[in-house]
């Protein structure tokens, strides 16, 4: 460290206050590095720069090698400490910080109580709105079997207010045997209450007192001669009795909670929970940070970061005791709007839990290095084949989509070290190339996303197409002034005999395409970014296109304007649920009368071409 920058730091060293607050180490280029909490301020910062620092936290070294300011914010109390630390690290995102927050929640199922007709379906935000909620579900495959159990075995209705209010015939659910459809009077209340006590049992997991509920009616039933009845309630409690086999009760209490594990190996960090509800195991979430602080450091802000949007359980288990326990707690509490209890077991049945967590986290740290081993190998695959000048971290690739030029859009998807890197996807409009050109489309993507000023290109640039987009990406470059930096076209092959040939690879000075071994690391690599901005690429035009079929769909209503339409989308949520509607229904929406009502069911529905013709003159 250079006698300049010594000084510098010893003048923002001393400025630090003997204070509860937050202290943010900053980079050459301004970028935050990492952010921290701590009740002496001044104590704690100093303790990066001491000779032993490294010794005491992995960490430390690197932090202190980058380092060029150190910032600080004073709080009144650490609970404050606490929040302004998690709102920084959402804010800053910086690379020495473990963050824990998801693109989404956790999917919960969501059972509408206070319905005459309960509606079970999937949402991700709680609310306190007076229905049942199940889960958390760390993976929308865990919901997706949840709920198609529950469909098959206990079949509610899944369909919107606005569908069921409006509905007159049972729907294709209902004919398969997974709504018992109430909307057309095929069940009464009672017996509909009934199928939601047993799913709500089965969701509880309460699975024996439900078996033996089933159990009892399957014998009533057979007294009473009913033997198809019995033999379709027999099969309900079997299948029932089945999930029980699955679930492996880890806590005789039955009691809800969070439990966190933590394994280290060398500067490696895994975080590992486990979803513990009604005494078993119902799902994970696991985690990994090549260069993280000590626990003591990272769980607090990680707690509060996880549980930002998630209703937290009445206990949370952590590995060891923290210094930051009560305001921690305090903070859960206020989002649960009930006590949440913080321990750390010392033996007993719930250490053996929390050694459970521990283990499922050393499980994600090895797979996490397997994985990077598996980029690293990838990349240097990379580089060498196509003679790159550095390894390719960063790559970039565009891809176009339209329909006969409708709907022209592009995007962007980033790969960094080998992985994708969601956060930093975009997408584009076409707005001066040609729709259906996908030379020009191309070409104006590139312009737009290397325009000077622009962040700094990557290390690789990847197209999905051949020479013609090749060729006008490069130009877009040159314009620019980005040239040159490392360029390629990925190109399926294309005619009868193309099947089962490995993909070409476009460089912009070769004449001819380069074949990479089919399987060979570089090769599966350039697949995964090109099929990522493909993917990208192909949702957002669904998704203009269906914005833009709705939109049309209800301007070509005669006396339907910006105000009717916003109206009635507000009340129905989609064309579907408009055309579905009655008359009657339809009028309930403001503004619209019940005439106005009748010629918009005739015209969605097919039947009202005169009258659309009559209002167009």
């Amino acid at each position: 460290m250079d006698e300049n920058l010594r000084e510098t730091l010893e003048k923002s060293l001393d400025a630090l206050p003997r204070e509860t607050g937050v202290y943010l180490f900053t980079d050459a280029g301004g970028d935050v590095l990492y952010v921290g909490k701590a009740k002496d301020l001044r104590r704690r910062v100093r303790s990066y720069f001491t000779p032993s620092a490294g010794e005491g936290r992995v960490y430390a070294q690197e932090i202190r090698q980058e380092t060029r300011d150190v910032r600080f914010i004073v709080t009144d109390n650490e609970k404050e400490a606490l929040l302004l630390e998690s709102n920084l690290i959402k804010k800053h995102r910086p690379p020495y910080n473990l963050d824990l927050r998801d693109d989404k929640n956790y999917l919960c199922l969501r059972l509408t109580v206070k319905d005459e007709f309960p509606r079970l379906h999937a949402v991700r935000k709680i609310r306190k709105d007076g229905a049942r909620y199940f889960g958390p579900f760390a993976s929308a495959s865990a919901l997706r079997e949840t709920l198609r159990f529950v469909a098959s075995r206990f079949p509610l209705r899944r369909c919107g207010h606005a569908t069921f209010r409006n509905r007159t015939r049972p729907c294709l659910r209902h004919e398969i045997g997974q709504c018992t459809a109430p909307c057309s009077g095929r069940i009464n209340r009672d017996d509909y209450a009934r199928v939601v006590r047993e799913a709500t049992l089965f969701l509880e997991g309460k699975i024996p007192e439900l078996a033996e509920e089933i159990r009892d009616r399957m014998k009533k039933e057979a007294e009473d001669l009913r033997f198809e009845e019995a033999a379709a309630l027999r099969d309900l409690a079997g299948a029932v009795e089945k999930t029980l086999v699955k679930q492996n009760v880890v806590s005789h209490d039955l009691e809800d909670r969070d439990v966190f594990g933590t394994y280290r190996e060398g500067g490696d960090l895994g975080l590992a929970v486990l979803f513990v509800r009604d005494g078993k195991v119902v799902d994970s979430k696991r985690w990994t940070h090549p260069v993280a602080a000590e626990d003591e450091d990272v769980l607090p802000a990680a707690l509060v970061q996880f549980y930002e949007n998630r209703t937290p359980p009445p206990t949370v288990l952590l590995p060891k005791p923290l210094e930051d326990e009560a305001p921690l707690a305090d903070i859960l509490t206020e989002r649960r709007g009930a006590a949440v209890r913080i321990a750390s077991p010392r033996r007993g049945p719930k250490r053996a839990l929390v050694a459970l967590a521990g283990k499922n986290a050393s499980h994600a740290l090895a797979r996490s290095d397997r994985a990077l081993k598996r980029n690293a190998e990838a990349m240097e695959d990379l580089r060498r084949r196509l003679r790159l000048p550095t390894l390719p971290r960063r790559i970039e690739c565009f891809d176009a989509s339209h329909i006969a030029g409708a709907f022209a859009v592009g995007s962007m998807a980033v790969f960094r070290d080998g992985r994708a890197d969601t956060g930093e996807y975009r997408t584009y409009q076409i707005r001066d190339a040609t729709p259906g050109d996908d030379v020009a489309m191309m070409g104006e993507l590139i312009a737009r996303r290397y325009a000077p000023g622009k962040p700094d290109p990557p290390d690789l640039l990847l197209l999905d197409g051949g020479p013609g987009q090749l060729r006008a990406a490069v130009e877009a470059l040159e314009r620019a002034g980005r040239r040159p930096f490392p360029v390629a076209g990925l190109a399926k092959e294309r005619g009868a005999d193309a099947k089962g040939r490995p993909d070409r690879i476009w460089l912009p000075d070769a004449r001819e395409p380069l074949f990479l071994p089919d399987g060979s690391p570089a090769l599966r690599l350039l697949m995964a970014v090109r099929d990522e901005a493909h993917r990208f690429a192909v949702r957002y035009h669904r998704k203009l296109r269906c914005a833009r079929t709705l939109r049309s769909g209800l301007e070509e209503l005669p006396g339907v304007g910006p105000k009717r339409r916003k109206a009635l989308l507000q009340r129905f949520g989609s064309l579907k649920a408009i055309r579905e509607a009655s008359p009657d229904a339809i009028a309930e929406t403001p503004g619209i009368s019940i005439r106005l009502a009748r010629t918009v069911h005739d015209i969605l529905n097919g039947g009202g071409e005169d009258k659309k013709k009559k209002a167009g003159k």
